[in-house]
């Protein structure tokens, strides 16, 4: 699974930064990153201890969906 999600971040950094920038490309991989690290720490996923996804962590993953939001705003 790993190298598979390692062709499609590959490709999607190939692709994304011409239209739509690299600050943005890199952001939104960052998000998804984070936003998939949540998931697994909230559901034990891949054998992991479950850790609750508290409010402070919300508020930081709406934060962070709201900064690669702006990124992705055309001035």
């Amino acid at each position: 699974v790993g190298g598979v999600m390692s062709i499609y971040i590959v490709l999607a950094i190939t692709v994304a930064p011409p239209r739509i920038g690299v600050a943005a490309s890199i952001g939104l991989v960052i998000a998804g990153n984070l936003v998939m690290a949540a998931l697994i720490d909230q559901y034990g996923l891949f054998g992991q201890e479950q850790v609750a996804l508290t409010w402070p962590r919300v508020l930081g993953l709406l934060l962070l969906a709201a900064g690669a939001a702006l990124s992705l705003a055309r001035g």
